[in-house]
């Protein structure tokens, strides 16, 4: 799975929790359809935001679903409350846009002047 390096950027959640890795992506139609195929490869493979929030809950036997450390890497689409996860530097320099919006300008007739 590869993306192309010039729409995408990473980088890490709060100190605190040095575990979460922003992966952003241009605010174009395009940057969208990169972020959902990222979504969409973990949440195939049951490794989304539905899978990580069952393997970090109390409920959940990490040591019984963990066998090897790439097993570890989940990957979802953010939502703007998810901001609240990323360092103050990171959350200030995030645009959060939403896919209503992103496909509205990329369905906007073009003017030509």
């Amino acid at each position: 799975m590869g993306f192309d390096a010039g729409k995408v950027r990473v980088c890490r959640g709060k100190p605190a929790n040095q575990s979460v890795l922003v992966v952003k992506f241009s605010p174009t139609l395009s940057g969208l359809q990169e972020a959902e195929r990222l979504h969409n490869f973990y949440a195939d493979k049951n490794r989304g935001r539905q899978g990580f929030e069952e393997l970090t809950s109390n409920h959940g036997n990490r040591e019984a679903r963990v066998e090897k450390d790439e097993e570890l890497l989940y990957g979802y689409m953010a939502v703007a409350e998810d901001l609240d996860k990323l360092d103050p530097e990171t959350k200030k320099r995030s645009l959060v846009k939403s896919k209503k919006d992103i496909k509205a300008v990329a369905d906007a007739p073009l003017k030509i002047d």
